[in-house]
């Protein structure tokens, strides 16, 4: 898997997403997960796509999701942990 993350991170064709927890990279999602992502939400109905972004991420740092359609929103998000 980290070969494969390492080429596609060297090739101007490829963009990745990658899945962080408290600092650790947990997975990764490819642009091509993300357009089937969005295929499978126009054929079941769905009209919008909404997602968390930490502002220290790389994608967010890339402007990955701009660059693929997506639009910032000048909104709050507030989360509660109910341990």
């Amino acid at each position: 898997m980290e070969e494969c993350v390492i080429s596609s991170l060297e090739s101007d064709d490829h963009q990745l997403l990658v899945a962080e927890e408290n600092g650790e990279v947990v997975g990764y999602l490819s642009l091509q997960l993300l357009k089937a992502a969005e295929e499978r939400a126009r054929s079941t109905g769905c009209f919008r796509l909404m997602l968390n972004n930490r502002l220290d991420a790389q994608s967010f740092q890339r402007d990955f999701y701009p660059k693929n359609g997506f639009q910032r929103r000048e909104v709050a998000n507030f989360v509660k942990a109910l341990n």
